[in-house]
């Protein structure tokens, strides 16, 4: 394949982008790397200080010669289609910050540097870097490629500059106020549940119907279902006996799995009289979304990331308490979001690249970048380390980070979720078993977005 992308693995709309909103290529006399970042207000200002100066001293102290960075702020969303656009001009940035599911496309449209052929890499595996890094955030750069001649080839296409997770939120005071329904049921008012088993026993305890109350409010979609396949153990793509990547979704785990999120909606059992579900349909379009049903006290439990908790901690009635994922057969075990930092093609010293990136992705930076903003650190190595006695919840998410997994490594991973979605909604309304949802899920993703993988 050459070029960009094949066209359907992108809505036709990309075509047409232009580069609005972006710093276009710089003409500078000294030494330069342009850095397009995406970060909010507050986040660009702790970049612009703690990254562009610092680095620029370090680089000329290491080297002897000046380096001058220039950053270019980008708007978050709908970078993809500019970037595509920059490539074809030849104006891309030297580095950008992007979104995890998009590394994968750049790296199959041949915009990016592998960084492990670099020679500041010093050779050996392209992952021998990952235990410095949060191994799901590293993994999300780590990529397997198929060249032309059928050989699949792993490299490194960057490195991962935020990360996060889903873990379980719950509402310490319903589960106080249901403390007599949770000890009936076998469980402690006081702890989360830490298996699945568990989890639905305690929905269904904090389920009631009278005072429009359900023990978890769901959402419906590839991602958010990946914490129950990556639980049970259940992957997404594997290969056939000719190499072939195919979509595992109809594996024995990948059944289970959804078959335990669709028990959870589906089952009913009597409550007080009235027949209710554990959980609260909140994944209908027009129903009340988890996050918001959270907050409202009509949902005791819901998966969600550390993008909510300042939200969530201060809702009237709720007492967040958070706890990491409940334990299928192989664990709980999260999937992940972020962005990832990559070098373009067109980069003039790609080797000058890299040390940005190791810079702003090493212990010292990360220690300092995390204890400022709150943030996940990506690197492991610094999670001891950073004082979180303001912002205590965030330890459960450090620990979750260690158990979890980076999402299918698939050029177009929205156009996954786009022919995955449906199915899945499907089996959630019953129209069809879950056998029968994940089946013709595998099937549509191996026609319209495997089919064009393979034939490279």
């Amino acid at each position: 394949m050459k070029g960009w992308l094949r066209a359907a693995w992108l809505p036709a709309a990309l075509a047409f982008a232009g580069l609005a909103g972006c710093n276009g290529p710089i003409e500078s006399p000294e030494p330069h790397l342009i850095v397009w970042e995406s970060y909010n207000n507050e986040e660009h200002r702790v970049f612009d200080e703690m990254a562009r100066e610092p680095f620029e001293k370090w680089y000329a102290g290491k080297h002897g010669k000046p380096i001058r960075i220039i950053l270019g702020r980008v708007p978050f969303e709908g970078l993809l289609p500019k970037l595509k656009t920059a490539c074809q001009t030849r104006t891309t940035p030297d580095i950008c910050r992007v979104d995890v599911a998009h590394v994968v496309q750049l790296a199959y449209g041949q915009a990016i540097v592998a960084l492990d052929e670099l020679q500041g890499f010093g050779g050996g595996l392209p992952d021998k870097l990952r235990t410095e890094y949060v191994p799901a955030a590293y993994d999300s750069n780590l990529l397997e490629l198929k060249q032309h001649g059928g050989q699949w080839i792993k490299h490194l296409y960057g490195l991962p500059d935020q990360t996060n997770c889903l873990c379980l939120f719950y509402n310490k005071r319903l589960f106080r106020e249901g403390a007599d329904r949770l000890r009936k049921a076998g469980l402690d008012p006081d702890k989360p549940p830490a298996t699945w088993e568990s989890f639905e026993t305690c929905a269904r305890a904090l389920t009631i119907p009278a005072k429009n109350q359900f023990g978890f409010g769901m959402d419906n979609s590839l991602w958010w279902t990946l914490p129950y396949l990556n639980s049970w153990g259940a992957g997404f793509l594997g290969r056939d006996g000719a190499g072939n990547l195919v979509c595992t979704l109809t594996g024995r785990e990948a059944v289970e799995a959804f078959k335990f999120k669709v028990g959870l909606y589906r089952n009913r059992f009597p409550v007080d009289g009235v027949e209710a579900s554990a959980e609260a349909g909140a994944w209908i379009p027009g129903a009340v979304a988890p996050t918001q049903g959270f907050a409202n006290s009509n949902y005791a439990m819901i998966l969600s990331g550390p993008w909510n908790l300042e939200n969530l901690k201060v809702a009237k009635g709720v007492e967040l308490g958070v706890a990491t994922i409940p334990a299928g057969p192989k664990g709980g075990v999260s999937t992940t979001g972020g962005s990832n930092l990559a070098v373009f093609r067109h980069c003039k010293d790609p080797e000058a690249a890299f040390e940005f990136l190791r810079f702003v992705t090493s212990a010292e930076f990360q220690l300092k970048w995390a204890g400022r903003l709150g943030q996940i650190p990506v690197r492991a190595d610094v999670m001891d380390k950073v004082d979180l006695k303001d912002r205590p919840e965030l330890r459960v998410f450090y620990q979750q980070m260690l158990n979890a997994q980076a999402r299918p490594a698939v050029p177009g991973y929205d156009r996954l979720e786009e022919l995955v979605n449906p199915e899945l909604e499907l089996g959630l309304k019953g129209q069809k078993s879950p056998e029968q949802a994940l089946s013709s899920a595998a099937r549509v993703v191996e026609q319209q977005v495997l089919s064009a993988v393979n034939e490279l």
